[in-house]
């Protein structure tokens, strides 16, 4: 993960032009993309689990149930309608002018899967995406040879087809592979439609587990009770170990409205201002690259101009294309995926464009300031001598004002805030990158409970992030073998990439904090000498430089040693060498694996790896979360 500056991309490589689909071209055409970030649509997956086709009920049973199913979607469909209302009538452009979309997440298994997709797609106009648990034609004829025409009919619908490295080979691994499916629904689901017999579990895999999980992830669940026909809102039991409780289907309306109505009223400037960004040409914030490169030679030199937000995103990412376009380039045009075009590029650009930017400018605003005070006390003891010339006065009045414009300005554009705010939502991006290739997301932030009023769960970003994601859904892909060797090598790829990073990162910061730690002591070494020099001899030549020995140096000292506080330049390199030995750690786990892999292990890996940037990220956050631009008194 990169916090305090940009990874160097060792994948390296040419990458090949994306086929832009009509569906994401207005995202990825450079011509067509508005000057500002996007808002996203208002979008709501259900999932669908439930029994097969001999465990429902018959004749007239079955048309109870599909009743029961299409007031359920009803319902569902008229809560999405209140919430896009009520955004429009309470003016919070949270979401953007385009129709609500209700999408359907279904693995089109006989029974329960199609029963829910045919009344979602056919009646209803729902958008369907379809994990399939198995390479679609052995799905196809292993699984329902005696259906495969509705099957066919109901995939052509899909706008996304997911097709998991699932097997036939033991019942134990057919069990294995439908939990997997369970799984990716409840990955991309905000609320479950379960079609349930009200029995416990019997299997791995099975309706009844895939409920408790959705429970324990904090996923909504409708339970349509195929013989009673009823309908409840399935919730956590209040104790350990106990069951699920059943509630009244009406709070679902409630449980809904909490994941998509925005944090609080407290937070909808901060997002509204990031809607209106817009792409910077040049950038005054390069004092603090400028000053490190000063004290560490390894950094590059800053640079005035401020490089396309959209550009440097796909150069930081051609390298996933590459690797990927290989792998998919002999399979028909329906089955490739498209990594650039996951729908996650955009919106990382923005962020991570804007972090960079605002980032620059708090640090060299800080880094400024302290400097400017130190320049001020000398110019102030220049000036101290009634004969002493009054550009030495008007230097120090001119110096004092402009650290008051810096830091007063700063904290009225709020420059930190929106460094710590875009620096978290680009992160949480740039995971999707390899997370959405496997159908997977971002876990929750693990936050102690002293710091939980400052959860980033409650802050706008991470609603914009949630947000994006349940509108890209599913990417197109097929889990065969060159996919998963692809995969591995651009997870790979990323590790070493970050490994490498954060070994940089921490010999810089290292050095840099050491460096400006020394030259603070020099100084007050060079400030007691001056002191005892001054009191034991009266030597008038010397005054001047007695003087600024005693006076101006420990100014000087005291600014480096807030510059280095402030920065957390040894804070960054001790988190940058832990993490560097966590991802040599995984890079091994990775190799153990060898080519011969599943979607399942790649799956935990990248799950492992996106877990450490999040628990980095939350230290990070912390660690800077109080440190607002202040006067240097």
């Amino acid at each position: 993960m990169e916090l305090d500056g940009k990874p160097t991309d060792v994948q390296g490589g040419l990458a090949l032009e994306p086929q832009t689909t009509s569906q994401s071209a207005s995202l990825y055409q450079a011509n067509a993309c508005p000057p500002y970030p996007t808002r996203p649509r208002l979008v709501l997956r259900i999932g669908v689990t439930g029994h097969r086709i001999d465990k429902l009920p018959t004749g007239e049973h079955l048309d109870k149930l599909r009743e029961s199913i299409r007031v359920a979607l009803i319902e569902i469909k008229s809560i999405v309608a209140e919430i896009y209302n009520q955004r429009r009538r309470n003016n919070y452009l949270t979401y953007s002018d385009e129709e609500p979309l209700i999408r359907l997440v279904s693995p089109l298994a006989e029974g329960a899967d199609r029963l829910v997709a045919q009344i979602a797609t056919d009646e209803m106009g729902f958008e369907l995406q379809c994990p399939l648990p198995f390479f679609e034609e052995e799905y196809k004829k292993q699984d329902f040879p005696n259906s495969a025409d509705e099957f066919e009919r109901l995939l052509k619908k899909a706008t996304s087809v997911f097709q998991l490295d699932g097997s036939h080979e033991s019942e134990e691994k057919r069990q294995l592979s439908y939990h997997m499916v369970g799984r990716t629904v409840l990955r991309q689901c905000d609320v479950l439609l379960a079609v349930w017999n009200g029995n416990p579990p019997s299997g791995i895999g099975g309706t009844a587990q895939i409920i408790d999980e959705a429970l324990e992830f904090g996923v909504p669940v409708v339970w349509l009770h195929t013989d009673s026909h009823e309908s409840y809102l399935l919730e956590c039991g209040g104790r350990p170990g106990q069951g699920p409780r059943r509630s009244d289907i009406s709070l679902l309306r409630k449980r809904i409205r909490r994941s998509f109505i925005f944090p609080s009223n407290d937070e909808l400037g901060p997002a509204d201002r990031f809607f209106k960004e817009t792409q910077p040409s040049y950038s005054l914030g390069f004092v603090f690259k400028l000053f490190r490169r000063l004290f560490v030679s390894t950094w590059r030199w800053p640079k005035l101009s401020v490089q396309d937000f959209r550009e440097q995103a796909r150069e930081n990412w051609k390298g996933t294309w590459e690797i990927l376009s290989e792998a998919e380039a002999e399979k028909p045009e329906k089955e490739k995926a498209h990594p650039l075009e996951t729908g996650y590029l955009e919106s990382f650009a923005w962020a991570d464009g804007l972090a960079d930017h605002y980032a620059d400018k708090y640090r060299s605003s800080f880094v400024t300031t302290y400097l400017m005070g130190a320049l001020a006390i000398l110019f102030a003891f220049l000036g101290f001598p009634p004969e002493a010339h009054n550009a030495n006065r008007w230097t120090e009045l001119i110096l004092i004002g402009l650290i008051m414009v810096v830091i007063y300005w700063g904290r009225r554009r709020e420059w930190h805030v929106r460094w710590l705010d875009y620096r978290a939502l680009a992160e949480q991006f740039r995971q999707m990158q390899f997370l959405s290739l496997l159908g997977r997301i971002t876990s929750s932030f693990q936050i102690p409970v002293h710091l939980e009023t400052s959860n980033p769960q409650n802050k706008w970003f991470n609603w914009y992030f949630r947000a994006v994601v349940r509108e890209v859904g599913l990417v197109r892909a097929k889990f065969n073998a060159s996919y998963l060797d692809a995969y591995r090598q651009v997870l790979a790829g990323w590790i070493r990439s970050q490994a490498e990073y954060h070994r940089l990162n921490a010999e810089n910061y290292k050095k840099l904090h050491r460096r400006l730690q020394k030259l603070s002591h020099f100084l007050f070494w060079v400030t007691l000498i001056s002191c005892i020099l001054h009191l034991c001899f009266h030597i008038k030549e010397l005054s001047l430089p007695l003087g600024i020995g005693t006076i101006v140096l420990p100014a000087f000292a005291g600014a480096f040693g807030a510059i280095t506080h402030i920065g957390e330049f040894e804070r960054i390199a001790s988190r940058s060498e832990a993490l560097k030995a966590n991802l040599e750690m995984l890079a091994c786990e990775l190799h153990c694996l060898g080519e011969d892999t599943t979607s399942r292990d790649l799956g935990q890996l990248a799950q492992d790896f996106s877990k450490m940037a999040l628990d980095e990220l939350v230290d990070w956050r912390f660690s800077f979360l109080k440190k607002e631009l202040e006067l240097p008194a």
